[in-house]
């Protein structure tokens, strides 16, 4: 961490705090919560930007200040709570990307049932697993009555992986429990 003594000598737009907007773009001095609240006088709520620790770690702060007045109104200084969000920022980011992998299969899921052969399903298939999910191994199988029949096997150049057979449903794999 930074000791004490650091942190207190430091103004709030010295450059060694590495203050950036949350996207990487700079901060203007001017707009930093601190320098808005002084100027202003008006408190600020909420106000998230990034800072870059000595360790080049990268956290990201939500601000909150106020403006202190004294008896006769006089602007006096700034009360100011800062509070570290990285973790929930990047909580965050896990639900948008979960949300645009639901998206790209709801989309998916259109073309899937526009597939007019049992090739052109299996295509898709594969598709979805490599784009959504960005996973190169795929396999196809349909129920045809009560025997799956495999269609169709992708797996990356180094893997080898024995062409499946056609067998009995009524197992106790993934593929049985589900139906």
């Amino acid at each position: 961490g930074i000791e004490k003594e650091e942190i207190t000598s430091r103004t709030f737009s010295d450059p060694d705090w590495g203050a950036t907007a949350v996207d990487g773009s700079p901060i203007p001095p001017e707009e930093l919560p601190f320098a808005k609240v002084i100027r202003t006088g008006e408190p600020i709520y909420g106000y998230e930007h990034a800072i870059e620790r000595p360790c080049g770690a990268r956290r990201i702060l939500s601000v909150s200040g106020a403006p202190l007045e004294g008896a006769e109104g006089e602007l006096q200084g700034a009360l100011f709570h800062l509070n570290d969000v990285t973790e929930r920022e990047g909580r965050k980011q896990v639900l948008r990307e979960r949300k645009q992998k639901i998206e790209a299969l709801y989309k998916a899921t259109g073309r899937l049932l526009r597939a007019r052969s049992r090739e052109a399903v299996s295509a898709r298939v594969h598709e979805v697993v490599q784009d959504v999910f960005a996973y190169p191994f795929g396999h196809t199988t349909f129920l045809e009555g009560d025997t799956f029949v495999p269609e169709r096997t992708l797996a990356p150049d180094d893997l080898r992986v024995p062409d499946p057979e056609p067998r009995p449903a009524g197992g106790d794999t993934v593929i049985d429990r589900t139906l």
